[in-house]
């Protein structure tokens, strides 16, 4: 199976303004974070979320993981 990057981008505005890399919430951001690691983390615990690389991407705010080889599991949900 090739690696594959996941993109995972929190599109809201509950301050009345958009969230992007340049303005969001500090709340809203560690809760943004702690749900990707729990997803990307998953049920079989393959990806040790504390040593992987992230990309801030514009748009809204969304994080792009480095390609990932050995998460079967995950790329299968």
């Amino acid at each position: 199976m090739e690696a594959q990057r996941i993109t995972i981008a929190l599109i809201d505005h509950p301050a009345g303004f958009e969230a992007t890399p340049d303005r969001v919430r500090l709340g809203d951001l560690v809760d943004f974070s702690s749900d990707v690691a729990n997803f990307l983390r998953g049920e079989d615990k393959e990806v040790d979320t504390k040593t992987l690389e992230v990309a801030v991407r514009e748009g809204s705010y969304a994080d792009e993981t480095v390609p990932l080889l050995s998460a079967p599991s995950l790329l299968n949900n």
